[in-house]
């Protein structure tokens, strides 16, 4: 003991002299072993080494003994090992300044949603927390290096925030980060959440270190969930740290719970993080379908937003995922139609068809309209029109639900939330469904300049140009409030930047067919333009005279505001010709038109348009067949639509 007295007053008077000497930082440089264990016994402390894969159930025991107040002396005294850089922390970094101290840590537990301290809650329940401890009034960043970690974790349960000891805390936590085991440093962390202490400083070295040490870290899988909950709190990790914990998860999913699965897949969630491992995600869904029993329902929804936000295509899981939600009645088991309109939205963003589950969701939104949020609401139905769920049934189902909307839908809630109206009448409008009076009140002049004024991310012009255009073609008689001509002026200078051009650069499929019959037809007979101005995919445009026999130059576009002047066409001998080149982004994964295809079809027939819809897969194979055989293909439509033979 005496000996280590004097080791430590020579320690304190060195770094008086010279602190920066003696400041330990974590590299950007991968860790070898001799680097992250400052001599071999502690190397090889079986405290600092985990070897359980399996999902933790027992408490943690944290030692504190003489042997390791020894170790954690030493550890300080040695020199920084050659060859470690200071990228990631650079000296500076390493002081906390008190300007830094004040602004660290934007997230507090006090405001934190009752859900997200629940998952922490669900997170810790089998960690065992060191007794809180005062410690000595007297101690400073000096004599914190001499204490174990079990006693600096001990201070840490009963630090308050702000204050400079707390401060000479954490930094002497961080600093013998590379000495402590991995429960060590997530249980620090936790403390520090649940004492509401900003630790930006510890979490950064604690997210580079893993980052890095990832090669010689053994992880449990709730300690994966631990360190995915941190980085969610911390919001400021590595991005290399994401796909590290991917790395983690694949390596050890086998181990895991389902519902810790689904709780991680939240933290990535909710930190806009999506799974960037195809691998993983199969994985996942594979483990979903076939613990199905086992996963608590009020987590499904959870799975269902990371599978669309990282953008999981498969056809198969899905169709087996909708018969298993309707099997085990799952829907019934919801509260809150936020949790069932995850399902909605997901089917409908990843463009797969599911009827029988949008029954099953249609019948519970009926049912828990009234205590359901016009923003559910609206995703629903926006999901039906997108894939055109349009059976009788269905049909039946939103109308009734639409009835109920009209009735307790006030001017004010539009005008708090003026995109939820939007998004609901979306959906209705690509099934065809105009409801005149929710109509008079989007257009209503307050609605719009609200509408006008939403953040970027929220931005409805698109959509309010749809709805004004749509209008005039499929609800001629409507007279409630429309777009005022300056309205029309600046959603038209909003909307410029979807130009023809750019469409044609984006669908590749169409050039090919256009030059294709202007060749064979002349170009002034062949138009290539958005036929409707509110639907922003190029289309092909032909004229044939049946009397003369012959195609004939396609007059300026039919604008639905001269909708009146469609009677006075000679529709008994002129067939007027859309031909549209798909793309697969228009159509679902089973091949089935999306809304905006569906609609626009509609619109055009409407309109008095023959329509012939080219499929994705032949489009795609006019820039590489060549123009003859291009031209063979598109007359062979043509004539299949006018009922005679072109050459």
């Amino acid at each position: 003991m005496i000996q280590l007295h004097k080791w430590a007053n020579a320690i304190m008077k060195s770094f008086k002299q010279n602190p920066m000497t003696h400041l330990r930082f974590i590299s950007t440089k991968k860790y070898r072993p001799g680097h992250l264990y400052r001599n071999e016994s502690l190397r090889k402390s079986p405290e600092n080494i985990t070897t359980s894969k399996v999902h933790q159930t027992q408490p943690v025991k944290i030692n504190a003994s003489a042997e390791r107040k020894k170790q954690d002396l030493i550890s300080i005294v040695k020199s920084e090992p050659k060859g470690v850089s200071s990228q990631v922390f650079k000296l500076s970094q390493m002081r906390t300044s008190e300007s830094e101290w004040n602004t660290e840590g934007s997230f507090s537990i006090d405001k934190a949603p009752v859900w997200f301290s629940k998952i922490h809650q669900d997170l810790i329940k089998y960690v065992k927390f060191p007794v809180a401890s005062t410690g000595h009034k007297d101690y400073n960043l000096w004599t914190l290096q001499l204490m174990t970690t079990s006693e600096l974790m001990s201070m840490a349960q009963g630090a308050k925030a702000g204050d400079n000891d707390t401060k000479n805390l954490i930094t002497a936590l961080w600093r013998r980060l590379d000495a402590m085991s991995m429960e060590e440093r997530l249980t620090v962390a936790d403390i520090f959440y649940l004492n509401n202490i900003p630790s930006r400083n510890y979490y950064s070295a604690l997210f580079t270190y893993v980052d890095e040490m990832l090669e010689y870290l053994e992880f449990t899988p709730l300690q994966i969930a631990r360190l995915a909950f941190h980085i969610k709190v911390h919001g400021d990790a590595p991005k290399t740290l994401y796909l590290t914990t991917e790395e983690l998860m694949l390596k050890n999913l086998s181990n895991f719970d389902m519902n810790l699965i689904a709780i991680i897949c939240h933290l990535f969630f909710i930190g806009q993080n999506r799974l960037q491992s195809f691998q993983l995600l199969d994985q996942i869904a594979t483990r979903l379908l076939d613990d199905f029993k086992t996963v608590n329902h009020h987590y499904l929804p959870l799975l269902m937003k990371m599978l669309r936000y990282s953008n999981y295509i498969n056809i198969s899981f899905y169709k087996t995922l909708g018969n298993k939600v309707i099997e085990m009645n799952v829907f019934q088991s919801f509260n809150s139609m936020s949790s069932i309109m995850h399902f909605a939205f997901t089917y409908a963003s990843v463009r797969i068809t599911h009827p029988d589950i949008f029954t099953q969701i249609l019948f519970r939104c009926d049912k828990m309209e009234q205590r359901a949020r016009i923003k559910d609401i609206a995703k629903i139905v926006w999901a039906c029109g997108t894939l055109v769920t349009d059976h009788p049934e269905h049909l039946k189902l939103i109308q009734t639900i639409l009835n109920k909307v009209k009735r307790k839908l006030s001017l004010g809630e539009v005008w708090r939330y003026p995109d939820n109206l939007v998004d609901f009448l979306m959906g209705l409008a690509l099934l065809n469904i105009y409801p005149v009076e929710l109509y008079n009140k989007l257009f209503h002049p307050e609605t719009i300049k609200m509408i006008f004024g939403l953040k970027s991310d929220r931005d409805k012009i698109m959509q309010l140009q749809f709805f004004d255009q749509s209008l005039l073609i499929e609800c001629p008689h409507y007279s409630g409030n429309t777009l005022t001509e300056s309205d029309r002026i600046h959603v038209q200078k909003q909307l410029k930047f979807i130009s023809l051009e750019v469409d044609l650069k984006l669908r590749t499929s169409v050039t090919p067919a256009m030059k294709a019959l202007q060749s064979l037809l002349g170009d002034k007979f062949v138009h290539c333009t958005f036929v409707l101005p509110h639907f922003k995919t190029a289309d092909l445009v032909v004229v044939y005279d049946k009397k003369q026999k012959c195609f004939i130059e396609p007059t300026s576009v039919l604008l639905p505001s001269s909708i009146s002047e469609l009677n006075k066409l000679d529709t008994e001998n002129i067939e007027r010709v859309v031909l549209q080149l798909l793309s697969k982004a228009q159509t679902t994964y089973d091949n089935k038109p999306l809304g905006m295809l569906h609609c626009k079809t509609r619109q055009l027939q409407a309109l008095g348009y023959k329509v012939i819809l080219v499929t994705a897969e032949e489009a795609e194979t006019y820039s590489l067949i060549g123009q003859e055989a291009t031209q063979q293909l598109l007359l062979s439509h043509l004539s299949s639509l006018l009922g005679m033979t072109l050459k």
